[in-house]
């Protein structure tokens, strides 16, 4: 995986922090509970591949 990719994804999941933050504490919008999980899974399978395919993965 490339360190922009990587880069890439820590933006999208600190965008998703203050995303949601913003949202529940100033606007008061309630995110549904299965909207945060969802979320959180994809994200932490994101984690996975990008760890699997930045530092497991040997380049041929």
């Amino acid at each position: 995986m490339d360190i922009y990719l990587l880069a890439l994804f820590v933006f999208i999941i600190i965008g998703w922090q203050f995303l949601r933050s913003f949202l529940v504490d100033t606007k008061k919008i309630v995110i549904p509970k299965w909207f945060d999980f969802s979320i959180t899974l994809i994200i932490v399978l994101l984690t996975i591949y990008v760890v699997y395919d930045t530092f497991l993965v040997i380049n041929s």
